[in-house]
């Protein structure tokens, strides 16, 4: 029998539909289970910490951590190494509490647990030191900048000989959610460690898809006609455009609605963007939650509404 099962997930709905067989596990006899993800290292700066050394207990049907709710971290313009880290920790911390409390309810012991950097070495490393009995992962997750914790990675767990692994092969996103499909979402920013921060909060929602990533509006239009986004999110604020421009020129190549994402916003850049065809604007200190309702809310053509970050 298995005591203590291992379930990596990478923040798509692909991953988590190990959750269910997880559960089941849980309730035929398994003591506790893990879950365990993999962040990207912040770029700008030298790796200081490596990520949170010991597993902590998840959610309660009450939805907070074990002594406390998930603390929130505010918004802020500039921070350190060890501050972007902490907040990526954080944020994917609060998605393994999401995601495992189907596996709460089983009264078993549930962990989160989150470290920085390499996908197959973290989990590899992780799960010999925790002397897990069993993996339970995915085939396949969701591809792109971030590297996904199935797939290849799900091969290298095997040939470790680390534990067992218990391989599901996930269904597609249509078959799982209906006849709903995910938002396409496609990126425009100069900077390539933006596109990459920008993947992994929006794939951690699976109601949306990231179809593609481009420096600038030019780069973006060989791009469009393959990957039919439903959402550009432009940043207006880049070396290699001017906002108004971009957004015009996304009007002559595209019908998606054009999301642009500012270190700022004024009234009246506001007024001149949104005049060129922009539908809406979010800062980027935004959090995850937030950015994703306002991406829903435009694709299913709700009126639009600002963001007042003042």
């Amino acid at each position: 029998m298995f005591k203590k099962i291992l379930v990596p997930l990478d923040g798509s709905s692909l991953s988590e539909q190990v959750i269910p067989l997880a559960t089941e596990l849980l309730d035929g006899g398994a003591e506790e289970a893990t879950l365990f993800t993999v962040g990207q290292p912040p770029k700008a700066t030298r790796l200081r910490r490596k990520g949170l050394r010991r597993p902590l207990p998840l959610a309660t049907l009450g939805g907070s951590f074990s002594g406390g709710v998930v603390p929130a971290i505010p918004a802020v313009y500039a921070e350190t190494k060890g501050q972007a880290i902490e907040r990526e920790e954080r944020e994917l911390l609060t998605y393994l509490d999401r995601a495992g409390r189907p596996l709460v309810t089983t009264g078993r012991p549930v962990h989160g647990a989150v470290r920085i950097g390499d996908p197959a070495r973290e989990l590899i490393d992780f799960a010999r030191e925790g002397g897990f009995d069993l993996v339970v992962m995915a085939t396949h997750g969701r591809s792109g900048l971030r590297q996904t914790l199935q797939g290849s990675v799900t091969a290298e767990v095997i040939r470790s000989g680390v534990a067992p692994v218990l391989v599901v092969r996930p269904k597609q996103q249509a078959q799982v959610n209906g006849a709903t499909a995910p938002v396409r979402v496609l990126l425009i920013d100069d900077q390539t460690d933006v596109h990459s921060a920008l993947t992994q909060r929006l794939r951690r929602d699976h109601r949306l898809e990231v179809v593609g990533t481009a420096g600038s509006v030019v780069e973006a239009a060989d791009l469009l006609a393959d990957a039919r986004p439903d959402i550009v999110l432009l940043d207006i604020h880049g070396r290699r455009q001017h906002g108004v421009d971009a957004c015009k020129a996304l009007g002559q190549l595209t019908d998606a609605q054009v999301i642009v994402f500012a270190a700022y916003m004024t009234p009246e850049l506001w007024a001149a963007v949104h005049e060129a065809g922009a539908a809406d604007y979010l800062l980027k200190h935004v959090d995850t939650a937030q950015l994703s309702r306002q991406i829903i809310r435009l694709v299913r053509r709700h009126e639009p509404t600002l963001v007042d970050q003042t």
